[in-house]
């Protein structure tokens, strides 16, 4: 198929009521639904279209539960902005796996991390973390170096905590 930028252009609307932008919502899942295959296709995808449109499906449902029809409209803009830059190959591999990916969400924190942080706020809130003025930076028997023993034991950090102590020797050098 060919390059048409006009092809799939739709002029910016309004939803009057609910049940209109109910109806938009559903031809565009339609044209994203029809338009799977050929999506996988194009793009080459190593995935069926079956899981594609799996995919899609999962994003619709994230907003399912929207009511605003103003939001609605926006979403239902943005889903045909996104829909016009796939079918006339704007994007690139990458951006198409993107949407097959997991929606970014927040996970949830563990119960042993937030009992970690309790013990770490009681255990290092009462140190007083001024700067020294000396011009040696070694950490051994600090309160930094035990924070960062005490984390790096609890989570398996050890490079971000060694980039954590050099930046933090950094920082120090520049006070």
């Amino acid at each position: 198929m060919t390059t048409i930028p006009a092809r799939l252009a739709r002029a910016a609307q309004t939803s009057s009521s609910p049940a209109q932008a109910r109806q938009r919502v559903i031809q565009l899942y339609r044209d994203w639904y029809r338009g799977a295959p050929e999506i996988v296709s194009i793009y080459s995808l190593n995935v069926s279209p079956a899981y594609f449109r799996h995919c899609i499906r999962r994003h619709f449902e994230e907003n399912r539960y929207v009511t605003d029809t103003r939001v609605i409209d926006v979403l239902i803009q943005k889903g045909r902005q996104e829909y016009q830059e796939t079918m006339n190959l704007w994007k690139q591999t990458d951006h198409i796996m993107g949407i097959l990916l997991q929606p970014k969400g927040r996970p949830p924190e563990p119960s042993c991390r937030s009992s970690m942080r309790a013990e770490m706020r009681t255990r290092y809130s009462q140190h007083d973390w001024s700067y020294s003025g000396t011009s040696d930076l070694s950490l051994d028997g600090s309160p930094i170096l035990e924070y960062c023993t005490f984390v790096a034991s609890q989570e398996n950090m050890i490079v971000q905590l060694t980039l954590f102590a050099n930046n933090l020797a950094h920082l120090l050098m520049l006070c």
